[in-house]
């Protein structure tokens, strides 16, 4: 799968991975996760990105 999102956790902590298997440009971008429950809501983004390296021969 492109995408293999995880969620590991009990009832009161929960981590969220998300794995981008071959990454491409198309794939840049912001993610959000978002998670509510009856106590309220809570927001979470990253920012994926292509960092450019200068090769000097």
């Amino acid at each position: 799968a492109k995408y293999v999102p995880e969620i590991i956790g009990d009832n009161y902590k929960v981590h969220m991975k998300l794995t981008i298997n071959y990454l491409a440009p198309e794939d840049y971008g912001i993610y959000k996760c978002i998670s509510k429950n009856s106590l309220g809501d809570m927001e979470g983004s990253v920012n994926v990105y292509s960092k450019c390296i200068e090769l000097w021969y």
